[in-house]
């Protein structure tokens, strides 16, 4: 008998076979109450997540929404495991147990609670001779019990039917092309993590490159952005900078020759190729940024300006005609003005 049987039915005075019954029942409880408790947790995250998706799929939602929506889906579902699984578990009173065990089968309803009752020292009463007949008496009854058909796996079945057809379903559509589930459940489950939203639009930003970096202060940096997959008539940047402003503005089709051979009938023709274009000024903040066109969006990039190189000091060496006798000397200043 394992320590935590043990006590289980510390301070008994129950039959041997008695007391190994309650405690295979007890094990077999707890086993059930924990696969119980972790597949309803599965089911509540699952749902959840599908939950995110569909909002991150219809709208276009803020990264802090979107983390919160994922912590709270960690939250439900260890709220789940808690209510089904752990504190069930927490409960091993012997007397509800062998209530559990009589509910469980009709040959022993009554007595296999009055063996355990009668087994309380703080409930002890009649004959000695009696108690020990009825311990014996249940005890061989007991002996013959199958725990496994009383608490049989089928009690959790839909709890496990529905973790394992999410499961398929998650399976299915991850092999769906074009779909980008696992970047959809990426974004859903894994907060805090920069990860590109999955669009039907592609978005990808060309210049500058890389997207993110130093850039001169006080310069219009041109953005230049290449879509593909599904088309859309307007492409958005939208910035904000350290100062707390922001806007938005509306980039143009850059057009670009079409490459055709010197000759031909159409050396000349012009095209945008997917490209859009615009300038953002970059003052002495740095400034975020991101591209929005159809339902695609970037993430925020960074431009942090730098003041561009000057002068701050001039030395200047003079070196006098050999007639005059004098030595070369030499001069630092903030200008560069010479006179003679």
């Amino acid at each position: 008998m394992s320590s935590a049987s043990r006590h289980l039915t510390a301070g008994l005075q129950l039959n041997p076979k008695t007391a190994e019954v309650l405690s295979r029942f007890d094990q077999r409880r707890r086993l059930l109450l924990l696969i119980r408790g972790g597949a309803s947790a599965l089911v509540m995250l699952l749902l959840s997540v599908v939950f995110i998706t569909s909002v991150d799929y219809f709208w276009i939602i803020s990264d802090p929404f979107r983390w919160a929506l994922s912590f709270s889906a960690y939250g439900l579902a260890a709220l789940t495991l808690y209510l089904l699984g752990i504190r069930p578990m927490g409960q091993r009173d012997p007397e509800q147990i062998a209530r559990q065990v009589e509910a469980s089968d009709r040959v022993l309803r009554e007595d296999f609670l009055s063996a355990v009752e009668l087994a309380n020292p703080l409930h002890i009463n009649g004959a000695r001779s009696f108690r020990n007949r009825l311990q014996d008496r249940v005890g061989e009854r007991a002996a013959v019990l199958d725990v496994g058909t009383l608490l049989p796996i089928g009690l959790i079945s839909r709890w496990l039917l529905a973790s394992t057809l999410l499961l398929a379903l998650f399976a299915i559509l991850f092999l769906v092309p074009g779909f980008q589930f696992g970047r959809r459940i990426a974004r859903a489950m894994i907060p805090g993590a920069a990860i590109q939203r999955a669009s039907m639009t592609q978005l990808e930003i060309m210049r500058p490159s890389p997207a993110s970096g130093f850039v001169a202060q006080g310069d219009a940096i041109a953005i230049v952005v290449g879509l593909s997959g599904k088309s859309t008539d307007e492409v958005y940047l939208q910035w904000r900078n350290e100062d707390g402003a922001s806007g938005r503005l509306l980039m143009t089709p850059r057009v670009l020759s079409q490459g055709v051979s010197p000759g031909s009938p159409q050396s000349g023709t012009l095209g945008t190729q997917g490209r859009y274009a615009v300038n953002l000024a970059v003052g002495g903040v740095p400034v975020h940024y991101r591209v929005l066109g159809g339902d695609g969006v970037t993430l925020w990039e960074t431009l942090t300006p730098l003041p561009r190189p000057r002068v701050t000091r001039f030395t200047k060496e003079y070196r006098f005609p050999d007639y005059s006798l004098l030595s070369p000397r030499v001069e630092e200043a903030e200008h560069g003005d010479l006179e003679a």
